[in-house]
């Protein structure tokens, strides 16, 4: 199962969308919608990886009407996020 953590970051919340990029290059990346707030569940526990399912069921508890496929959704989200070098892959075995 592919787990996922936060890189080192800056985030500007613009009260619209949320602007995080990776230090210390970057790039910047605009995150709208749902998207931030499943970042906020990354960042509530910064040393622990967390699998596209957890985090689907972790959103399901906050937010109502969440899509069936949002365990599929969210497993895309975060493979654009960690080729952008926000997050990171980390193995079963390390998690």
């Amino acid at each position: 199962m592919t787990r996922y953590r936060l890189r080192p970051l800056v985030s500007d919340w613009d009260g619209e969308d949320l602007w995080v990029g990776a230090l210390p290059h970057g790039p910047i990346t605009r995150i709208q919608g749902v998207g931030a707030l499943v970042l906020e569940l990354l960042a509530e526990t910064p040393d622990r990886a967390a699998s596209p399912a957890e985090l689907a069921d972790r959103l399901r508890q906050e937010v109502e009407d969440v899509p069936e496929d949002a365990e599929q959704i969210i497993t895309g989200f975060l493979a654009e996020l960690d080729m952008s070098g926000i997050l990171e892959t980390i193995d079963e075995d390390a998690a």
